[in-house]
């Protein structure tokens, strides 16, 4: 959909045209749960409305009761370009990022690579597309937004000090754009000027040295730079400390802060973007997020552990708006200022940032719970800025809700509507046992995708194949239609019962687990693994297979999140 400054017509569903004030006004207690209902969405925004007039957050409802009746109803579908959830850990990866559509066939087709120097240091190389594409900023809510390879923000460079970046941007939209990065570079590199401009079907190299050290960021820098950076043309760039340029104390900080060293593993690197979307082209925003998704954080809290370093990487590139903000209840946080040093003497709760600052933020969970964060003005944090973190202790959490010498029973109900039960396999199978998050997650359709490729390695060891998500029994049967049949039951758990069971689920905390579990024909748990991201690797769950089948015990492999 072309974009001139108006909203053009679309098969999909539209914001309705009422300004920022107007859906605060519909909602009486300025809540985006009560603006977004139906009503709004077309366009009946009433002073009348108030939040008990939408049986989606009525009071008593599960949602109202755990976000207070702040949010969304429904979710924000993660497609081929874009998961928000992925964002927050994504760099230098092709998973999600720098995919063209088919019908454009370009020279090079990768997003990513790098090439080790003569002096060590790197070259890392990248492909950017710019393209023109609806994006989904809340449930039903789609935004006409210029892309950085299809998604908003674009994807995040990572390069250690010293390192030379090259990327090649192709402009495959349909106004000129250009790349623009804070940082140290030539002026023929800077893509600002007008003989700088890349005109739609044409491409240019940007080639610098990563500098200085710190949290940088990139974007359109084409006139009006307002419409430019607000449709969504920016994204994060970190640049890493080289830990052999420092001495003592700073050399271990710099070690931390660098993932090619141990030290960085045991922190949890967060990627925010703070961004607000005027729907409705007045110059206000209606919508704020961080990263881009109204609510995502507070229906898919962030699983952190306790006495994790917890590192955020906080990028402001909110248009329209002078401040924007970041608050952590619940504990403080040290604050980087742009990560150019690696020590601070700021240590707070709240953050304050313009336009196109950035900082680093560094804290350690100290107890279990559901931690909030948000924008401190409140507009913005009940207009879509707020998440929670999921706190965790790892040892408690693979402890609970499981015996490991014999697996739970259950009966769920799959795709076709027959009922499934653990107990149907007993001395017939032995059975892979996956708990996945369901449509949302596009990490987990590459899960199923894959295990999919290896049902035939699984029954060849005698074993069968159930996987298991809080998708509803008619989102598993829609799929079936509108992708293709799985050769394996998809078993619907909307209230988590069964996966609480095998802790894949923490109600206290409203955390999910990916778990895979080996169990075998006489219903023991002979092998498991439970974490933040869904096991692809089935190397160590054959060979269990495989020894079970040979009369081996294969030893319990338990890994917690993180």
């Amino acid at each position: 959909m072309k974009d001139d400054g108006v909203v053009k017509q679309s098969n999909k569903p539209r914001p309705g045209r009422a300004s920022r004030r107007a859906f605060l006004a519909a909602s009486g207690a300025a809540s985006l749960g009560a603006a977004w209902a139906a009503p709004a969405l077309l366009g009946q925004t009433n002073g009348s409305t108030r939040a008990k007039d939408f049986p989606g957050i009525a009071p008593g409802h599960p949602r109202a009761h755990r976000m207070g009746g702040l949010g969304t109803v429904g979710e924000v579908r993660s497609d081929e370009y874009f998961d928000p959830i992925a964002f927050l850990t994504n760099y230098n990866k092709a998973t999600l990022a720098g995919k063209v559509p088919p019908r454009q066939r370009w020279a090079a087709n990768t997003f990513y690579r790098e090439t080790r120097r003569p002096d060590g240091t790197r070259l890392r190389e990248y492909q950017f597309v710019a393209m023109d594409r609806e994006i989904e900023i809340a449930p039903g809510v789609y935004f006409p937004a210029w892309t950085f390879n299809g998604q908003v923000p674009g994807p995040t460079i990572r390069a250690t000090e010293g390192d030379l970046v090259r990327i090649r941007f192709i402009n495959a939209a349909s106004h000129p754009h250009t790349m623009h990065f804070h940082g140290w570079h030539r002026h023929e590199m800077d893509g600002t000027f007008p003989d700088q401009y890349v005109q739609p079907g044409e491409e240019f190299i940007y080639e610098f040295e990563a500098e200085p050290v710190g949290l940088h960021l990139y974007h359109c820098h084409l006139v009006p730079l307002k419409r430019h950076i607000h449709k969504g043309m920016y994204g994060a760039f970190i640049v890493d400390p080289d830990p052999n340029r420092y001495e003592g104390a700073l050399r271990e900080v710099a070690k931390t802060r660098n993932p090619d060293f141990p030290e960085n593993r045991e922190v949890r690197e967060l990627i925010m973007v703070m961004n607000g979307f005027d729907t409705n082209f007045d110059g206000e925003n209606e919508v704020y997020a961080v990263n881009t998704v109204a609510f995502q954080y507070m229906r898919h809290p962030i699983p952190v552990k306790v006495g994790q370093l917890v590192r955020v990487y906080l990028v402001n590139i909110t248009e329209f708006d002078p401040i924007n903000s970041f608050h952590l209840h619940a504990g403080f946080f040290d604050v980087f200022r742009t990560g150019t040093k690696l020590q601070t003497t700021e240590h707070t709760d709240t953050v304050m940032m313009c336009q196109g600052e950035r900082a680093i933020l560094e804290f350690r969970p100290r107890w279990p719970g559901r931690y909030m964060f948000h924008a401190h003005q409140s507009e913005f944090a009940e207009l879509g800025w707020m998440g929670l973190f999921a706190a965790q202790d790892a040892q408690q959490q693979l402890a609970r809700g499981i015996d490991q010498a014999s697996a739970p029973d259950f009966a769920l109900v799959d795709q076709h509507d027959r009922m499934v039960r653990l107990s149907d396999y007993r001395d017939q199978a032995h059975l892979v046992l996956v708990f996945h998050l369901g449509v949302v997650c596009s990490f987990c359709r590459d899960q199923l995708a894959l295990l999919e490729q290896d049902t035939a390695t699984i029954r060849g060891l005698g074993a069968e194949i159930l996987a298991v998500s809080s998708d509803r029994p008619s989102v598993n049967r829609a799929n079936v239609v509108a992708r293709h049949e799985r050769p394996f039951p998809l078993l619907a758990d909307p209230d988590r019962a069964v996966a609480a069971q095998y802790g894949a689920y923490v109600a206290s905390t409203g955390q999910e687990l990916h778990g895979t579990f080996l169990i075998d024909k006489h219903g023991r748990i002979r092998w498991k693994y439970l974490g933040d991201q869904p096991l692809m690797d089935h190397g160590a769950l054959l060979a269990a297979l495989r020894e079970i089948n040979h009369g081996a015990r294969p030893s319990l492999i338990s890994h917690g999140p993180g």
